[in-house]
């Protein structure tokens, strides 16, 4: 797919920030949902440019996979996160 470097560097993004054992792998399948799942819906006259919209739903989509897998619940790892920055301050 011509998108296929888009889906590529949201994954890169996202996995510079997650634990060593995050599968790549994983993260392009779902980003390759995200960007079959934009082909579909997007609309020319949203105002934004493809790549803009397909973006934001590729990595939705990645975030996603990423939560469903994660044991904690998202409010347990924002109190997580709020102490970790309060504590380096």
């Amino acid at each position: 797919s011509e998108h296929g470097p888009l889906v590529r560097k949201i994954a890169g993004r996202l996995r510079a920030r997650l634990p060593a054992g995050a599968d790549l792998d994983e993260l392009l399948h779902a980003g390759m949902q995200g960007l079959a799942e934009a082909l579909d819906r997007y609309e020319d006259r949203q105002g934004a440019s493809f790549d803009t919209y397909a973006a934001r739903r590729i990595e939705g989509a990645m975030l996603d996979v990423l939560r469903s897998a994660d044991p904690l619940p998202r409010e347990a790892r924002l109190r997580q996160r709020q102490l970790r920055k309060a504590v380096q301050q």
